[in-house]
């Protein structure tokens, strides 16, 4: 019992801080909504802090890309999938098989090597 309160404990404090639930604001009573979008409060930027954590996660991001496309870069196959990915294509394999013109089992062997080689940090 103590440790399922725990769990429940640790999701309602995850969704409390979530990045969502911090930039949320809600509309001061008696305005319309559309006053409220494109009022003074739509064009509030970021505090410093928050810019600040964004550069972070974003080149935490970009590391982990270059670490993993140094990984693969001897296997045109998992680049191909890689650029998809990061070009916006849906990561699931349905789509990335549409989006390179193979097939779905193809892509599930390219995606399982590419998280091998995650997994592995990039040694063949």
């Amino acid at each position: 019992m103590p440790w399922l309160k725990d769990q429940v404990k640790s999701v309602i404090d995850a969704i409390a801080n979530a990045a969502v639930r911090r930039h949320e604001t809600q509309a001061p009573e008696g305005d319309s909504v559309e006053a409220f979008v494109e009022g003074p409060g739509a064009s509030r930027s970021l505090s410093p802090e928050d810019t600040l954590l964004e550069k972070e996660a974003a080149a935490q991001v970009a590391e982990r890309a270059d670490a993993l496309f140094q990984a693969v870069n001897d296997e045109p196959e998992l680049e191909a999938v890689m650029s998809a990915i990061l070009n916006g294509c849906e990561p699931k394999p349905r789509y990335l098989a549409a989006e390179l013109g193979v097939s779905v089992e193809d892509i599930n062997n390219r995606l399982k090597r590419l998280r091998h080689r995650a997994m592995k940090g990039g040694s063949p």
